[in-house]
């Protein structure tokens, strides 16, 4: 999630483009919350493109962590490119187009297998159970809609 960060802020930042940065760093800053320990490595890195939109913020933050040099000293971090490719991506899981789950799944993963795992969610059995499968629509890599009736 940092790369991804480092990556999108950079470029949205060239492209004056701030609200998407910053909307970015707060995806980051929510992932940071759902574990448990985060390296310091790469918080110190979040902090340094966190310093040009809250400087004062993110500076205190990195003198006490036990930073030696102020963070606009630095140079921006660059992004590892392998570290962007995800083995697992999100699908959304709808049924007659409402959300109704959201599945983990490989990031090649086919149809049959978007079904499988959608039709085992407890989320979807719910509005599915008793009804006819009309349709079902894919859309790799992001969705799987299906329409019952």
């Amino acid at each position: 999630m940092v790369h991804e960060t480092l990556k999108k802020v950079g470029e949205d930042i060239e492209k004056l483009s701030f609200n998407t940065a910053i909307s970015q760093m707060m995806i980051c800053t929510n992932a940071f919350t759902q574990v448990d320990v985060v390296p310091l490595g790469e918080f110190t890195r979040f902090l340094t493109v966190l310093n040009p939109f809250a400087p004062h913020l993110a500076e205190e933050i990195h003198a006490r962590l036990g930073g030696a040099t102020m963070l606009s000293a630095q140079t921006w971090p660059a992004y590892d490119p392998a570290a962007l490719i995800r083995s697992e991506i999100e699908f959304i899981i709808q049924v007659n187009g409402k959300l109704r789950d959201r599945l983990m799944l490989a990031a090649d993963a086919g149809e049959e297998a978007a079904k499988a795992a959608a039709f085992e969610s407890a989320k979807v059995k719910e509005h599915t159970d008793g009804k006819t499968i009309r349709k079902i629509i894919f859309v790799p890599g992001k969705l799987l809609n299906i329409v019952a009736g």
